[in-house]
Parts: structure tokens; sequence; C-alpha cells
């Protein structure tokens, strides 16, 4: 399992709960007026044809306050610098900013992150979405009798990480999120999705790690060439996402886990509770 996929897909777990990003929504069509009835005079009209009814516009589940979805869609897919620049100061400013800086590019943390976590459910995170400082060591193995397995140690790898996570004020982070959600709208849209709504993906992004299924015992590894890989299918056929927290070790991944869950909470709340505070 390559070292690089596996850290920028655990990244992307804690800029998912700095920056909050993604979403789908799509332009609710209008409704087409019926046809004109036509008139005779030589036969009492005929009822005319009953219209085909409008196509229904996708809801948007998780609305955020601040900003309509009509306004979302029109957010500039190249931002007013000073814009950025205020996002960029204020994320300095929700913690520890030479802890970020240890895991993110903050230069380009809007653009990379909308990529990130828009491949979460992919098989493999595309190059373009890599926005990480590799975290030292290496993946670790051990051998129980004939079989390989993740070796417990590999989890403290990961534990700066994770206690980072957890040292974000969730409230805070989302606070920030709806505050400056039109950089990540307009990214989203640059990036190939201009009918979509941000927030609705990011949910979705969320739930979907929430779903990593939690093995109660030692992974068991096979290596058919240069890179281990799950002796389970059912671990194997999961997706980047997924795999990247699943090797974080069970006790990380329950804390991870749970950090979600609290800024899933925050950007689900009803368009007019707002934050909490």
């Amino acid at each position: 399992m390559a070292r690089t996929r596996s850290m920028a897909m655990l990244v992307t777990v804690a800029v998912v709960l700095v920056a909050a990003v993604l979403g789908i929504w799509y332009v609710i069509a209008q409704r087409a007026a019926p046809p004109p009835r036509a008139e005779t005079t030589e036969a009492p009209p005929a009822a005319a044809p009953a219209a085909a009814p409008a196509p229904a516009g996708p809801d948007i589940a998780h609305p955020l306050p601040g900003m309509t979805p009509e306004a979302a869609l029109q957010a500039p897919v190249e931002p007013p610098p000073d814009a950025l620049a205020a996002f960029q100061r204020e994320l300095a400013g929700l913690g520890d900013a030479a802890a970020l800086a240890r895991f993110v590019d903050p230069a380009s943390i809007v653009r990379r992150v909308v990529s990130t976590v828009d491949n979460l459910a992919s098989d493999e995170l595309p190059l373009r979405a890599r926005a990480v400082n590799p975290i030292p060591g290496a993946f670790a193995v051990a051998r129980e009798g004939d079989t390989v397995v993740i070796d417990p140690a590999n989890a403290r790898r990961y534990e700066p990480f994770v206690a980072w996570v957890e040292s974000i004020d969730t409230r805070r982070a989302a606070a920030l999120y709806m505050k400056h959600y039109a950089l990540f709208q307009g990214e989203y849209r640059g990036q190939g999705s201009p009918n979509r709504y941000f927030n609705d993906r990011l949910v979705a992004a969320i739930d979907h790690l929430l779903a990593t299924p939690e093995p109660s015992g030692p992974i068991a590894l096979v290596q058919p060439k240069v890179l281990h890989r799950y002796a389970d299918p059912a671990l194997e056929s999961l997706s980047a996402g997924q795999k990247a927290l699943l090797r974080t070790g069970p006790q990380n991944m329950a804390r991870l886990k749970a950090t979600l869950r609290a800024l899933r909470a925050e950007v689900t709340k009803p368009a007019g509770a707002g934050p909490s505070r």
C-alpha cells in the first residue's frame, strides 16, 4: 500500500474537519407551460392531454445558512484574491498554524481538498489532490505464524495526526466553512460540477468514511507484487478513503469517526440554526 496515497487520504479526513468541503445540488428545472389547446367550431373541443409532469429538481438535503443555493451556484470559479487571503488567515487562526502546515499545504488547500474529498469513494486518489506532507515512518507489517498482518505498532505513526484532528474546534471549523462557503462552491464548479451543491457532497463523503468497517482482530495481508493488499476481499474492495481510515488502527479510527460525527452534526443543522455557540 503506497504511503503517499495513504497519507493523502488521511489528511483529507483532517481537512474535512477544518474546511468542510463538498456537496451536490442540481438546478431546479422550470416548469414547462402546457401546450395551448386547439379550438374548433365544428365540434366540442376535445380535452387537452394532460401536460407531462415537469422534471423535478433534486432536493437539497443540507442547505447552509448565509448563502442561498441559487447564489452558491454563481460563486466565482476564480475567487477574489482578498477572499482567499481572508480565509487562509482565519484558517491559520483556527488552531496551531505550525501543525496545520505540517500536514497540509495551506496555499492550495481549497483546490486540493475539493478534489480529494470528491474522490474519497474512488479506488485511487488523483495526483492533483495530494496536498500532504508524508508522515514519518514506513507502513509496518508483522507475522503471526504464516500470516502477514498490519503491525499494531503501525498505529503509533498516526497518533500525532489524530491528536491534531481532535484539537480542532469542530464548531469553529463549521462556522469558518459556512462563512467562506463560496470559495469551495466556486472551486467545485471549476472542477467540473457547475450545477452541484457542495455541502450535500460533503455529508455524503463523511457518511462514506463513517461506514468503514471495524475489524475486531489483526488484519491479514497478502503481497502478490510490490504492494501489500488486504487478504479479505471485502476489505480490499473498500474505497481509497476507507482503506486509509482503516490503516490508522482501531483506536485511531474510532477517534476520527467521533470527530467526523461531530462535524456532520454541525453542517447538517437546519439552515436557520447556524453553527453551535
